[in-house]
């Protein structure tokens, strides 16, 4: 699910497209309402901008996908993102979905699964079937309701972009290429038409989409291209690219992020096996009532005891090395705890800034301890490699399930908490510029 905490990095209009503000646990209910109420965030407006170029036959072909989109009865696919195609995948999944209520979303490696196969949607239109990782020993049967296949497919966080498969609404991505933004931090400057290509032998048409967000000094340059099936109109592939442009900064890494659509198919209907629940091996029949409590349980994004002046949950970890990690080892100093993953759009979004005030402040004694939620090893490393991300990482390779941000009760990220010289926390849940106020002022305190 998504919320939509105010936010401080530079995708701020175009939250929806990297995950709105925070990558909620599955289990959070509330974030949808969250993330409406950001969307509706006046923003200060930019200097007034050249007007964008734009390419008529690029905006054909974005509104022939749109309407491809909105005629399909039924579809199904295979998708996959990933930093880099010549990489393991840091999240993979099957969706079909055949409209008015049927549907079949699934992570299978990755992303919000603790385990392959633990989070699953599916619905016969009769019944609902789920498998969450807040309680990965079950799995669910329920009445799907009116919102429930409205909101399967961004439940399991498979559509790392929103595009389809939806079963209700635009598909938000092509939309919002082709949109003059309402963020005036926002400009659209270009909808380009590329090179034509092929996607997994696929004869695809390739249009890219140009915007600049200005955050005070900071420009930064977000660019979408994406590639559409030459004869359906479907995405076969969608590349993200992040960067800021003014001033240059060496320190400030770029992001790059690819989404994968494999196997499309749209027939007028799909067999009635591809709505079937076969529970995965080893889990049983759940209680629906214990399920709703540990949902509202869950609402809460991190362990409501975090607060400042408290002090933090002791733990002990081991970091990439195989070191340990504990708070001791950061006595007298300023801590940052940043709990992220690789695959979470609005955590690689923000990392600029957690970089930034690193470098900015360490040698005033800040420091910075990362707690991933990444699955795979070499994904992580590979990862903090390219994006030369300086400070230790603690890893155990459980994802939702890892270890330290269950002590904190953490769900939703990114999520950081700031601790004082004095070892009590000086701020939550903080980021951008809150984050720099918060660092500054743990550093002045005697």
């Amino acid at each position: 699910m998504l919320t939509g905490k105010p936010m401080a990095y530079p995708t701020a209009a175009l939250a929806a497209v990297l995950a709105a503000g925070t990558l909620a646990h599955p289990a959070s209910a509330a974030a949808q309402a969250e993330d409406n109420a950001t969307k509706a965030t006046v923003a200060t407006a930019s200097p007034a901008a050249a007007s964008p170029s734009i390419d008529p036959k690029a905006v054909d072909i974005i509104k022939a996908s749109i309407a491809a989109y909105k005629a399909l009865k039924a579809y199904s696919d295979d998708v996959s993102i990933m930093t880099d195609p010549a990489k393991p995948a840091l999240v993979t999944g099957h969706a079909a979905f055949q409209r008015p209520a049927k549907f079949n979303y699934s992570i299978t490696s990755g992303g919000l699964a603790a385990n392959p196969n633990h989070y699953a949607a599916v619905s016969d239109g009769k019944w609902y079937w789920s498998v969450t990782p807040i309680d990965p020993k079950h799995y669910y049967k329920s009445k799907p309701d009116q919102n429930t296949a409205a909101t399967a497919a961004n439940d399991v966080g498979l559509y790392r972009f929103r595009v389809a498969p939806s079963m209700t609404g635009d598909p938000r991505v092509l939309v919002q290429m082709i949109t003059p933004p309402a963020d005036k931090r926002v400009q659209l400057t270009a909808v380009a038409l590329e090179p034509s290509a092929t996607v997994d032998g696929v004869p695809v048409d390739v249009v890219s989409s140009t915007s600049t967000v200005t955050l005070g000094d900071k420009v930064y340059t977000l660019k979408f291209t994406v590639s559409t099936g030459r004869k359906d109109h479907l995405v076969r592939r969608i590349v993200y690219d992040q960067a800021q442009t003014t001033p240059v900064d060496p320190k400030t890494s770029a992001i790059h992020m690819e989404e994968y659509h494999k196997n499309v198919k749209a027939p007028a209907a799909l067999p009635a096996s591809s709505f079937a629940f076969v529970p995965p091996a080893g889990l049983t029949a759940g209680d629906p009532v214990k399920l709703a409590e540990m949902k509202a349980d869950a609402e809460s994004y991190f362990d409501k005891r975090l607060v400042v002046g408290a002090k933090p949950f002791a733990f002990t970890a081991d970091d990439l090395d195989g070191k340990p990690v504990d708070l001791a080892q950061y006595a007298g100093k300023v801590l940052v705890l940043d709990f992220w993953a690789t695959w979470c759009g609005p955590c690689v979004a923000e990392l600029p800034n957690v970089v930034a005030a690193y470098n900015k402040h360490h040698a005033e004694g800040l420091e910075v301890v990362g707690i991933s939620l990444d699955n795979e090893k070499p994904a992580l490393t590979d990862f903090i490699e390219k994006q030369h991300i300086p400070y230790r990482q603690v890893f155990d390779g459980k994802g939702w399930g890892s270890r330290v941000p269950g002590i904190y009760k953490v769900r939703a990220i990114p999520f950081m908490l700031v601790i004082g010289k004095d070892g009590n926390i000086a701020a939550v849940n903080v980021r951008g510029e809150a984050l720099e106020t918060a660092i500054k002022t743990a550093l002045a305190a005697k």
